[in-house]
């Protein structure tokens, strides 16, 4: 299978309908979120069974010199080889030039040795089991101190798809926890990106939580959702917030919401092995899943020595400026 997904195509939304039951990274909302982001959309699958299709989103994005074409969620079928020829498809037809297979919500699965392969990596998810579980004897000690704290202190939580204007305080407390975490001596790499988190929000695949203390928000986490799933897609706390126990009280809200509205599992998303992000997450009794992701170039040769060779006049021409400090400052606006 492969076609690009059209808004209001019924065939097209029942599919994602049934795929996105427990993965929201391949919801009718996901993928107009993603066309609302200048993305090309486009489903790609195989039949697994009769009638019955296993497949995933991949989204093209365009630039000057290259084509990125991105599965947010690789699907369990791109184990089989053949997944991969009907994407080689889609890159011959999009001149696709870096093919992207990530792993965010997906199942277990063995990732094949793809085409032009560049690198691979495993990385971790954790995800919470809602169904018959016992949400607060899942909790670590110190997790459930913080939780009672937050109660104590009378910290609330409020939640929206309709209030964009709260991402300044999203995007604002994540900075907070990239500076925390990279003065412990981590590597943090994380989006501020609020265009996207709005995208997302605007088009009913993500919602907004957040922690408050009367008009003060002191924590909040962006989390896209799907009948059956949640996923933690971005947060971020105030110091104050995590004086408070802020976060914790409000991932263990988002956990009881969850489940109250019926959902199955809470996947509380990535973090790097031994990282405070990766200790945070576990002291929720999640369980730990190992998945696959890998870049590769399929493009022309020619092209990608001219991609680098661009690269490189780039990166001569910004340590040119730093050694310069008498010289004016380049004006940016609108360039890519």
């Amino acid at each position: 299978m492969l076609a690009e997904f059209v808004r209001g195509d019924r065939d097209h939304e029942e599919l994602l309908n049934r795929l996105g039951e427990a993965n929201p990274f391949c919801t009718v909302e996901y993928a107009k979120a993603m066309q609302a982001l200048g993305r090309e959309v486009w489903i790609v699958g195989l039949q697994s069974k009769p009638s019955i299709w296993d497949a995933a989103l991949g989204c093209i994005r365009k630039g000057r010199l290259s084509v990125e074409l991105e599965f947010p969620s690789s699907p369990a079928i791109a184990r089989d080889l053949r997944f991969w020829e009907v994407v080689d498809r889609l890159c011959e037809r999009a001149g696709v030039t870096d093919l992207i297979a990530d792993s965010f919500g997906s199942t277990p699965f063995e990732l094949p040795t793809l085409r032009g392969e560049l690198s691979r990596n495993m990385r971790q998810e954790f995800v919470l089991r809602l169904t018959d579980t016992d949400l607060p004897s899942l909790l670590g000690s110190n997790h459930k101190r913080n939780v009672k704290k937050a109660q104590k202190a009378g910290v609330t939580i409020r939640r929206t798809r309709e209030r964009p204007e709260w991402l300044s305080d999203h995007t604002a407390l994540m900075s907070h926890s990239a500076a925390r975490r990279t003065a412990r001596g981590e590597s943090v790499s994380m989006s501020t990106d609020s265009i996207s988190y709005r995208a997302l929000m605007e088009n009913g695949a993500a919602e907004l939580f957040q922690a408050v203390s009367g008009t003060n928000v002191l924590s909040s986490v962006l989390v896209l959702l799907s009948p059956r799933t949640g996923y933690y897609h971005s947060a971020g706390s105030s110091p104050d917030g995590m004086e408070m126990g802020a976060s914790h009280f409000l991932m263990h809200g988002i956990t009881r919401i969850l489940k109250d509205e019926c959902r199955e599992t809470f996947n509380l998303g990535g973090a790097a092995e031994g990282s405070s992000l990766a200790r945070f997450k576990l002291g929720f009794g999640p369980e730990r899943l190992v998945l696959p992701a890998a870049a590769c170039y399929v493009g022309p040769t020619w092209r990608r020595n001219i991609i680098t060779l661009v690269e490189l006049a780039r990166k001569s021409s910004r340590k040119f400026r730093r050694s310069t400090p008498d010289s004016e400052p380049r004006d940016t606006h609108g360039s890519t």
